[in-house]
């Protein structure tokens, strides 16, 4: 006669080795996040630095902590008081059944600036929109509305606008979202950093 295999905790029939499910779920967790997380936040643009600096936001960096095996179908995360709490429900594999779980750990968030606005703030730029002419007000807000808050310095200027780009190739996207505009590019050589000549692009726009 074969034995039934019982629980070695409450005495029930067992679910998985020795245990039976309702203590098996006991001895194992949902999903995994840092014992303590620490983002950066850059005060000018509100980008986070997670591994590089991401115009997302907190609550998408915190997520991406959270790591699991097992099937969660719910993840939430929020802010309080310095803690970051993050909250799930899902299914602990072979279990079907749905279980709940919640964990608090400390969030300390350093607020500085980051490179990219360090540099346009201190008048660093790779390329330039020099916007002028009778259509100037919507070229500009295509450009305003295709970029994100630390990415252009803007300025108005006789006729126009002039739109700082700390990265030439980011300007080069943008120009290529205005279609039937008028567009005019040159570069001018701005220095020579260890024999390799850096220029800067202008495009002139109507």
């Amino acid at each position: 006669m074969k034995m039934e295999r019982i629980c070695i905790i409450c005495g029930s029939p067992a679910f998985v080795s020795n245990y039976c499910e309702k203590c098996y779920l006991k001895g194992q967790i949902l999903f995994q996040v840092p014992e303590k997380i620490q983002v950066k936040l850059c005060t000018n643009c509100g980008s986070y630095y997670d591994r590089g600096w991401k115009r997302e936001d907190l609550e998408g960096i915190l997520l991406g902590k959270l790591e699991t095996k097992n099937h969660v179908a719910r993840k939430e995360v929020k802010v309080m008081q310095g803690h970051a709490v993050f909250s799930g429900s899902g299914r602990i594999k072979p279990s079907r059944r749905i279980v709940e779980e919640t964990k608090k750990v400390p969030l300390l968030i350093e607020r500085r600036k980051c490179e990219d606005c360090i540099k346009l703030l201190s008048g660093y730029y790779q390329a330039i929109f020099q916007i002028r002419g009778s259509m100037s007000e919507e070229i500009f807000g295509k450009v305003a509305s295709a970029v994100g808050d630390g990415e252009i310095m803007p300025a108005k200027a006789k006729n126009g606008y002039d739109v700082k780009f700390i990265d030439k190739k980011r300007a080069s996207s943008v120009a290529g979202l205005l279609k039937g505009f008028a567009i005019r590019k040159t570069y001018k050589l701005i220095t020579e950093k260890k024999g390799k000549k850096l220029y800067r692009d202008y495009y002139s726009i109507r």
